[in-house]
């Protein structure tokens, strides 16, 4: 069989060019032709994603060290550390899953092939598997069908199509079959049926020139399976820090495993226990879980705001979120077409009124008087033919809102002409031409009150090219053309759309309406100048986005003088320049990730557009969000940091794949989500200060214990109860209490040398003061005689309390612990009480002593923890107060009072 040639572009081509490029005949293909095609192209299916290992995402270095742990323990045979350090790897895969499972899901664009489709083969109708179809099979559909493949269309009546899937506007499109010039996105190739649109009435026979992985579908597949998974910025933190953790774990024990071996030959059993208590102390094991349950709990906030999260991980990212790209039309404006002005010669008409609902006056723009439109003869003319000639429909629905069906720039002008309240006229529609790409027009024949009319309606320049005379306040005139186009680009320049009106009588007995007649005497009526005006929300949400850090792209597909005029309306920054699709298509990877940040505002971008700007984005170090609402989005929103739907989202399949889906008030409902991840990072952070200044001191400990030739300070079991238990309990109160809340605020930024020092100062500095307090306690005990398993006890209970202090300091890093907002953190204190209660527990429960290896604790003891805490206290504020001083004085120093 010969190799099929596949042209750039079918909807270039007309019918019967198409079906001779396919090889094909108007009867279809033969069935051994067919078979021939499916062997050597391959069925109609996406092929199947292949996905990564599971376990391999979710190991991560403090698991491997708690592997390494358990098998340190299973050699020395103490099976009950064993145990439970296994249930913790398991606890830790757990959260590690929660987090990061849902991040690899996407739809399954395949359920937009339906099972079944009637083709032609041989000059008879088959019904046939949708999988077993071809290029250049000819396949018939009607109204409720889903298309099975890319068709060409060759035939086509009354044919309107919902292309939502894809491209997820709701409103159905009219299609024809006649070949159009011209490079079109696919979203406007009027010739062309796609792999998942409805026919939501009418009847189509197509070619099929693409299918399964050569379809629009399959192209979203491939872009979609070439995205790789991002984790979230907390996320990526945390895997900085633990990059090299495997290793420095594996060199150290190794590294004291020989010292202690060699240079004060301790028994292998007991060098064994020590080191996997050294590792299981180097992990922070709890905190995996806590960032499982501070996400739960913003999630569970979210939802309450009607904020829908597709994963757990979308919540933290939300707090680190820097640039929105989002749609004009479906984010922007309130997406209904208004006509605000109307262009008579000499004159220019003002309208009143947003949106649908039929009120509002008509203005003299000149100085504002009222008119009435029903004796104002051309303005009456002008409403009455655009109603005429609109194919849309102006209706209220039960609940007493109006509403459009058909193109919302039409139902405009029926808008217009229902705010005039003009006196019904007897009209009969006697014939159509449907909207023309080329011509960039439509046209009717009416007659009204026994008259017959030719009415057309299109694009300003594409009326005046044909007309011959204009209508003006003295009767009919020769068209004075360069008076209109001033009138075009002064409207343009407004970003307002524009639509021309022009007709003239025609002969009731004439043949069928053909483009011809509308080459002699046709007048041009006037102008209906539109926008789309902005959300009554938008601008405010846009200012409290840039007060939050947070830079807001538009994407349009507008002229760019509506695009720029939008961006002005709503406060966009640098609504001055603009990026268009075109100037993108020349640029490579490298020069846009150069220029991206220099533009807000960015026309006529294709969905591989949009991929490549997040991506451009995303290289500059910035946290992207993008809005979408069809299939043809999907790469871009699974790209991006945070893929951003609305409840009114057309797609399913759009929602499906979104991180957030908003309401549809959503650039206000975004302000509420960027606070709440806000809050969810600041009580992260915390969590993490808490916690890995803790185990620092534990790993410390293990170490000055090896170098100096002893034992195991405290058990692996025991580690774990401080690591986990106690530090679950605590790290509650930072993720849900008053502390964890912040307002909207600048975005972060990447730490500067010295604040990344600070921030290593005092981990070092807290771990190893609480190791010292420790160690100092260990050594009074073994100066006073106890056995080892009360030392390993007293040493227990001195971590929980050194734990329970630092947490004191984590609430208010910045100013001193104690304060009004200390009483009022109703979070700590019940974590203090439930921590108080599993101490008692731990050192009183026969169950726990056994199982933990603990001893009842005297009152002195427990006094004397008390003792060691309130010292730790008073370093640590003493500390804090230092510090404040020091970075005051570098203030005064480089700010000096004036």
């Amino acid at each position: 069989m010969q190799k099929l040639k596949s042209p750039p572009a079918w909807y270039r081509y007309d019918a019967a060019g198409v079906i001779k490029r396919m090889q094909s005949h108007e009867s279809g293909l033969s069935a051994e032709e067919a078979q021939k095609r499916l062997v050597g192209l391959g069925p109609n299916t996406l092929p199947p994603r292949r996905r990564r290992c599971p376990l391999m995402r979710l190991l991560t270095a403090p698991i491997c060290v708690l592997l390494l742990a358990s098998v340190l323990t299973a050699v020395t045979e103490h099976w009950l550390d064993t145990g439970v350090i296994l249930v913790v790897i398991l606890l830790n895969l757990l959260a590690n899953w929660l987090q990061q499972n849902a991040t690899q899901s996407s739809p399954d664009l395949a359920d937009g092939f339906p099972d079944r489709a009637s083709v032609r083969r041989e000059g008879n109708i088959l019904q046939v598997d949708t999988r077993s179809l071809v290029p250049g099979d000819i396949i018939m559909l009607g109204a409720g069908d889903k298309v099975p493949a890319d068709l060409r269309l060759i035939e086509a009546q009354n044919l309107r199509v919902d292309e939502s899937m894809l491209t997820g506007e709701a409103t159905a499109v009219a299609k024809q079959t006649a070949a159009t010039e011209g490079e079109r996105p696919a979203e406007v190739r009027s010739n062309m049926l796609f792999c998942g649109s409805t026919l939501v009435s009418g009847c189509a026979t197509g070619i099929a020139v693409a299918t399964g992985a050569k379809t629009q579908l399959g192209r979203i597949e491939a872009a979609l399976c070439s995205v790789r998974p991002r984790r979230t910025p907390q996320l990526r933190s945390f895997d900085r820090l633990g990059n090299g953790f495997w290793l420095l774990m594996v060199t150290l024990i190794a590294f004291l495993f020989f010292y202690a071996l060699l240079r004060h030959s301790l028994p292998m059993q007991g060098l064994m226990q020590t080191l996997a208590g050294l590792a299981v102390a180097a992990v922070p094991a709890g905190l995996p879980m806590i960032i499982v349950l501070a996400l739960a709990l913003s999630i569970w906030r979210l939802r309450k705001m009607n904020i829908a999260v597709r994963h757990l991980s979308t919540a933290e990212t939300l707090g680190a979120l820097s640039v929105v790209c989002c749609d004009k039309t479906h984010s922007l404006t309130m997406n209904e077409m208004t006509v605000r002005a109307l262009i008579l010669h000499e004159e220019t008409i003002r309208v009143e009124g947003n949106g649908y609902q039929p009120t509002g006056r008509f203005l003299q723009d000149k100085d504002c008087s009222v008119i009435a439109p029903a004796v104002h003869a051309r303005l009456r003319d002008l409403l009455r033919n655009m109603d005429l000639c609109s194919d849309s429909t102006l209706l209220k629905d039960e609940g007493k809102n109006w509403r459009i069906t058909g193109e919302p720039t039409q139902a405009a002008l029926k808008v217009a002409a229902a705010k005039a309240h003009l006196p019904e006229r007897a009209a009969l529609l006697l014939d159509k031409l449907p909207f023309d790409e080329l011509r960039k027009y439509q046209a009717t024949r009416y007659l009204v009150d026994g008259e017959s009319y030719i009415l057309a309606l299109g694009e300003p320049e594409a009326l005046l090219r044909i007309c011959d005379f204009q209508q003006t306040g003295q009767g009919l005139e020769a068209l004075d053309v360069a008076w209109w186009q001033q009138q075009i680009a002064h409207h343009a320049a407004e970003g307002l759309h524009l639509i021309a009106s022009a007709c003239r009588p025609a002969d009731k007995n004439q043949a069928a309406l053909c483009h011809d007649d509308l080459q002699n005497g046709l007048i041009f009526c006037g102008i209906a100048a539109m926008i789309d005006p902005p959300r009554p929300e938008a601008a405010r949400a846009i200012v409290d986005c840039q007060r939050a850090g947070i830079r807001v792209k538009m994407l349009a597909d507008d002229p760019v003088a509506t695009a720029l005029a939008i961006g002005r309306m709503t406060g966009i920054g640098g609504s001055h320049s603009e990026l268009t699709g075109r100037q993108l298509e020349r640029m490579s990877d490298i020069e846009l990730a150069r220029v991206v940040d220099r533009y807000d505002i960015f026309v006529g971008m294709t969905p591989a557009h949009r991929q490549r700007l997040v991506a451009a984005l995303q290289s500059q170090g910035e946290v992207v969000g993008i809005t979408g609402n069809g299939a043809q989005d999907i790469p871009a929103l699974k790209q991006a940091d945070v893929g951003i739907a609305t409840q009114a989202a057309n797609g399913g399949v759009t929602k499906a794949i979104a991180d957030l889906v908003l309401p549809d008030n959503h650039f206000a409902a975004l302000i509420s989500a960027v606070q709440e991840g806000q809050r969810l990072r600041d009580g992260l952070k915390k969590a993490g200060r808490f916690m890995l200044p803790i185990c620092l001191s534990q790993t410390l400990l293990f170490i000055a214990a090896l170098l100096a030739g002893k034992f195991i300070p405290i058990a692996p079991l025991q580690v774990l109860w401080i690591n986990v238990a106690a530090s679950v309990t605590l790290a509650v109160s930072l993720i849900s209490g008053k502390t964890a809340s912040t307002p909207v605020c600048s975005r972060p930024r990447k730490a500067s040398h010295s604040a990344q020092g600070c921030r290593f100062w005092h981990l070092g500095f807290t771990g190893v003061t609480i190791m010292l307090s420790a160690f100092v306690t260990e050594l009074w005990l073994q100066s006073r005689g106890y056995e080892p398993k009360f030392i390993h006890a007293v040493l227990l209970q001195t971590l929980i309390v050194a734990q329970w202090v630092w947490l004191l300091n984590c609430r208010e890093p910045a100013r001193s612990s104690l304060n009004t907002g200390l009483l009022k953190d109703y979070g700590f204190w019940l974590a203090s009480a439930l921590l108080a209660l599993l101490q008692l527990a731990l050192f009183g429960l026969p169950v726990m002593q056994s199982l933990f290896a603990t001893v009842p604790l005297p009152q002195e003891i427990w006094l004397l923890t008390l003792a060691v805490g309130a010292l730790l206290f008073a370093v640590f504020e003493l500390e804090k107060m230092l510090t404040r001083r020091r970075q005051q004085s570098a203030i005064e120093q480089w700010h000096p009072a004036e």
